[in-house]
């Protein structure tokens, strides 16, 4: 430990704003024009939108504030208020006397998240108080040396969040190229549909599961001993649909590496390209809303956790007619489907040296000119 770094708590060091339910019926906006912002969307795992409008509201977070989940599935989820919000009672503001500071309890947070989430109560939907989040406690460096810690993560969170907009932006492009045909044909009739093995693995595999596609699109790398039922063998580029609770549209473009043995959930049902149609451009065709509309349409059971949809069913779904593309909006679909895949990659990579490097800027037991040495 640092001498001259001193022992407090998050709800001395900045100040922490929780929402509010709505008093009154939800109409346009609140008093003061603002949207309601409740919760994250499922770009990336920390951007919120807003989702409604409500008509008396006083918890509000500015621009710049840190929002932070805390209550049902998205709790511990994170991300910047690119303006003013009223803010419901899922989110939480966190404000520093300055944005160093706010970066900083970022960071404080990001170090502590484990622990925050398992003091949650409730089991359908966890909840964090103002309280637990204010009682976090931790070394608080000076000024100077907190400003270089949270300059140093904010460049990190700022690279990781441009390549995940970037990401974004491409598969919204390929989606607009793709559903321009106006006729319609059965997926089956575009694409392949292949009758995949189902076993057991044998040593380390890529998972894809759907924990790892809602945690960041990318394959868990694990032992086989961790995998306790029988798995789909993957062993070409695939678009991986999941059936499961299809409210959720989870649709994955995959390229397994081949030096490791890919495997996924029979939770997703896979297609693949043929010889006159990349598998890119079937991704844009699953990933749209039409495609969706169809798989809510044809759901069964009763409730989120157990909604699926047949996996015979999908093939059967209409998707555009491919004919009606041109060779060069074919080409451009497949080159940004394949750069979001690869700018998510390279996001991840850079949210893994940044969580390597975080507990050692934070204890003080890496400085930050000697980890910019590192890393540069």
């Amino acid at each position: 430990m640092m001498v001259d770094w001193v022992l407090t708590s998050l709800g001395e060091f900045c100040s922490i704003t929780m929402g509010q339910s709505p008093a009154g019926a939800a109409v346009n906006r609140n008093a003061d024009g603002l949207p309601l912002l409740n919760g994250p969307t499922e770009f990336g795992p920390r951007h919120p939108v807003p989702v409604q409008w409500a008509s008396h509201w006083s918890k509000e977070a500015e621009a710049g504030d840190l929002l932070f989940c805390v209550r049902g599935s998205t709790t511990g989820r994170m991300n910047w208020a690119d303006q003013k919000y009223a803010i419901g009672r899922g989110i939480a503001s966190i404000r520093g006397k300055n944005p160093s500071d706010t970066r900083f309890a970022r960071a404080v947070i990001d170090l502590r998240l484990a622990g925050l989430l398992q003091q949650a109560t409730g089991s359908t939907f966890p909840n964090l108080s103002r309280g637990q989040l204010s009682e976090v406690d931790f070394l608080c460096p000076p000024k100077a040396e907190r400003e270089r810690i949270a300059g140093m993560l904010g460049a990190f969170d700022d690279l990781i969040e441009t390549n995940r907009r970037l990401a974004t932006d491409l598969e919204n492009l390929a989606r607009a190229l793709s559903s321009r045909p106006l006729g319609r044909v059965p997926l089956v009739d575009v694409a392949d549909v292949p009758r995949l093995v189902q076993r057991r693995p044998e040593g380390f595999v890529d998972h894809y599961s759907i924990p790892a596609y809602d945690a960041g699109y990318l394959a868990s790398r694990e032992p086989s001993e961790s995998i306790l039922s029988g798995k789909q063998m993957l062993d070409a580029d695939s678009v991986l649909i999941s059936r499961l609770n299809p409210t959720s549209e989870r649709t994955w473009m995959v390229y397994p590496d081949v030096e490791v043995r890919a495997v996924c959930s029979p939770e997703f049902a896979v297609v693949r390209g043929t010889k006159e149609l990349p598998t890119e451009v079937l991704w844009a065709f699953a990933s749209s809303r039409e495609f969706w509309d169809q798989m809510r349409g044809s759901v069964g059971g009763t409730t989120n956790s157990r909604q699926r949809v047949d996996k015979a069913a999908i093939p059967t779904f209409e998707v555009p007619d491919p004919k009606e593309l041109s060779r060069r909006e074919v080409a451009t679909i497949q080159t940004c489907v394949r750069s979001a895949v690869e700018l998510r990659r390279e996001a991840a990579a850079v949210s893994s040296q940044r969580d390597e490097l975080l507990p050692l800027l934070m204890s003080g037991k890496v400085r930050v000119r000697d980890a910019e040495a590192t890393v540069l």
